[in-house]
């Protein structure tokens, strides 16, 4: 996980050095004022637009893993009210056997007893 944020990291950078660059080299460039304002604005829309589907593409796998997330996590604790469930239906069964033989041998008890 930790080599992901680095290779984004990476990329934030080296782009930020090619946008510098870009920058530089349009301003020394042999064109007109406006020509150089005309080409810069429009790199700009155009890094502007990368941005944003760039943001946007985040943005819907960030939801799409919490959606996995909160599945996940739905199916674990559905899994766990079964379990619970299943013990639970298992020592009520011990308990009610207990009672039973406890009955039994009380009973029994009597019985012999009387005799």
């Amino acid at each position: 996980m930790e080599d992901r944020g680095r290779w984004g990291d990476r990329l934030v950078f080296f782009l930020m050095g090619g946008i510098v660059g870009a920058t530089v080299a349009l301003l020394y460039a042999p064109r007109s004022g406006e020509e150089t304002r005309e080409l810069l604005s429009t790199k700009m829309k155009d890094g502007t637009d990368a941005i944003k589907e760039k943001a946007s593409a985040t943005r819907q796998r960030l939801m799409d893993t919490r959606d996995k997330f909160e599945s996940d996590a739905k199916d674990l604790i559905n899994k766990g009210k079964e379990i619970v469930t299943r013990e639970k239906e298992v020592i009520s069964a011990a308990i009610e056997a207990g009672k039973q033989a406890y009955k039994e041998e009380k009973e029994s008890g009597r019985k012999k007893s009387e005799i």
